[in-house]
């Protein structure tokens, strides 16, 4: 559980007094019992921050990357890893463009 808060406290730049309350207790440990790894709770926080909405980009001008958000239920949690893995392929695609595109490069 500490390895989860500590990875979202780094991911998501929390400084300060932000501590491991029960809110946030209770909804790792769910996601945990339903059969979610921590490794698949981590996936989930990462791709809360590449999600635009979540991390400002909306009406409110607000971030939300709670934990407790993060792992609120099954699906949020599925929707938040679908998200890390969309912008990982996303990435994978430019960067082999971007090879190519250096390979193709005639030198002088």
């Amino acid at each position: 559980l500490d390895d989860v808060f500590n990875y979202w406290r780094l991911t998501t730049n929390k400084a300060g007094n932000v501590i491991l309350n029960d809110k946030r207790k209770k909804a790792v440990k769910a996601r945990m019992k339903e059969g979610y790894s921590v490794e698949d709770i981590k996936q989930a926080i990462l791709g809360c921050t590449m999600t635009p909405h979540n991390m400002g980009d909306n009406d409110n001008q607000k971030v939300y990357d709670d934990l407790e958000l993060i792992c609120r239920d099954g699906s949020q949690l599925e929707r938040f890893i679908n998200n890390s893995r969309q912008q990982a392929a996303t990435f994978s695609r430019a960067a082999q463009k971007t090879i190519n595109n250096i390979m193709n490069v005639e030198l002088d």
